[in-house]
This record gives structure tokens, C-alpha cells and sequence, in this order.
């Protein structure tokens, strides 16, 4: 199956559980599970990030929080996640009709836009990989070079993973796009940018 997206789920914390326990958060999609690390405390906390291919635009990610058993668990629909935005949701757990606490996660949904014959992939961590420069279409516009040089080790290599995606699909994509200029600039925000991220310049 092709890859239709990428779904990021950056486990925070439990909050207002009163029992500790070695806690642990495990997420399922598309038959792949990804846990977090086992904490005994009653407010864990792990900022985790798990990172997920998604190639079915109607699945559904399953989240459970477990201890000893299962304490609760939770569905989300890729369908109703926005694309190309971070969403914050507490999740209540409830067991047995009462609500134990609430679950943080921070959830990143980027899905490959097709746009007809002449465009690409074009997605928020890539949008996060490029300046304010005039010379880039204003939809691929969005932050500066100091908040590229500054993400998080694991984002950084987000970005450059997407950015060659980008590059190759401008490559493919360019006969049939009447604006050669457009591409071309974008292609060398693009490469400035992937030069960035890896400190060559």
C-alpha cells in the first residue's frame, strides 16, 4: 500500500490518577504497536513521541493506558484529525463508568496533498523547513530559519526525511507545471533549508 501520510503522537502525561502504578501508554494503528516506557508514579510524565506511516485515510489509531490491566482506552479517527495542524487533547480514562484522570497527548497529522498535475507533497513539516522568503508561494510559507535551527533532534530529522521527499517530487512533477521558475525557487529554499537542518551552512 502507498504511504498516504505520517501520524505523530507525543505522549505526555497522566494527570489526577490517584493510585501509583507502573503506568505505560500503548498505541496501535494499522496493526503496529508502540508503548511507552513503564512509570510508577500516579502523575507520569514521558513526552514521548511515537511516530506512525499511515496508508488507510479512514483508520482508526487506538490508545490504551495500562498497568497492571487495561485502565482505559480510546479511539481516535484519522478522519477527524485536521491535517498539517498539532492538536492537544486530554483524554478522559474511564473504567467501570468512573473517570480515573485524563491522559495528554499531542497529536501531528501531515497527509501528502495532491494537488492536480503540478504540485506535491507539500506538508506542515516541510512548511516548518522554510523561511519567510518572497521567492516561495505564500501556502509554503511559515517559520524562520531560527526556529528550524532550533528543533528537537528527532524533529530535525522529520523535516530533512520530508524535504527529500519534496525534492523528488518537484523533480517528477515539474514537466507538467507551467511556472519552471516557481519550482525552481522552490527547490532552492528547499535545499537551503535541508543544508540547514544537517549544519552546512
Amino acid at each position: 500500500m502507498s504511504d498516504y501520510g505520517k501520524l505523530s503522537i507525543k505522549i505526555v502525561s497522566l494527570n489526577e490518577f490517584k493510585v501509583s502504578l507502573k503506568y505505560y501508554v500503548e498505541v496501535t494503528l494499522e496493526g503496529v504497536i508502540k508503548r511507552s516506557k513503564k512509570k510508577n508514579s500516579s502523575s507520569p510524565v514521558w513526552n514521548e513521541e511515537k511516530i506512525f506511516v499511515v496508508t488507510d485515510p479512514n483508520g482508526k489509531c487506538k490508545i490504551e493506558v495500562k498497568a497492571n490491566e487495561v485502565i482505559g482506552t480510546h479511539w481516535i479517527e484519522l478522519n477527524d484529525l485536521p491535517s498539517g495542524e498539532a492538536t492537544d487533547l486530554f483524554i478522559p480514562i474511564i473504567k467501570n463508568g468512573i473517570t480515573k484522570g485524563s491522559l495528554y497527548i499531542q497529536i501531528f497529522y501531515s497527509t501528502h496533498q495532491v494537488m492536480g498535475h503540478k504540485t506535491a507533497n507539500i506538508t506542515k513539516k516541510t512548511l516548518e523547513a522554510m523561511s519567510t522568503s518572497e521567492n516561495v508561494p505564500k501556502e509554503y510559507r511559515l517559520i524562520g530559519l531560527k526556529q528550524l535551527r532550533q528543533a528537537r533532534p528527532s524533529r530535525k530529522e522529520m523535516i530533512e526525511e520530508t524535504i527529500l521527499e519534496e525534492l523528488s517530487i518537484l523533480d517528477d512533477v515539474r514537466e507538467g507545471y507551467t511556472n519552471q521558475d516557481e519550482i525552481e525557487k522552490l527547490k532552492e529554499t528547499l535545499t537551503k533549508h535541508l543544508n540547514t537542518i544537517r549544519g552546512e551552512n
